[in-house]
């Protein structure tokens, strides 16, 4: 499991709802809950596409993280608005895979 899907399923771990939860990293990437699931378990690794989707999610935030650590209050809207941006993306091209 490479570094980003690992801190991926970190985050997962510690938040389990919104953006985070298997279904929201499903949308999020456009692909399907069960895809994420066996992601996590190691099944089979993330296509290259998603490899970068998911580093450029957990960059974004940690760069939040990051900003709230220097006292700016963390806007938790980042992370939903690049799933929505994702999202309809995935949608216009003829679903979430």
């Amino acid at each position: 499991m490479d570094e980003y899907l690992q801190e991926l399923k970190r985050l997962h771990d510690f938040y389990k709802t919104g953006p985070f939860s298997k279904a929201g990293i499903a949308i999020c990437l456009g692909v399907n809950r069960r895809t994420v699931m066996r992601w996590f378990k190691g099944t089979h690794p993330p296509k290259k596409e998603h490899r970068v989707l998911i580093e450029q999610f957990v960059s974004e935030f940690k760069l939040k993280q990051t900003n709230y650590n220097t006292r700016v209050k963390l806007d938790q809207n980042l992370p939903k608005m690049k799933c929505k941006m994702l999202y309809n993306r995935n949608m216009a091209k003829g679903g979430l895979g």
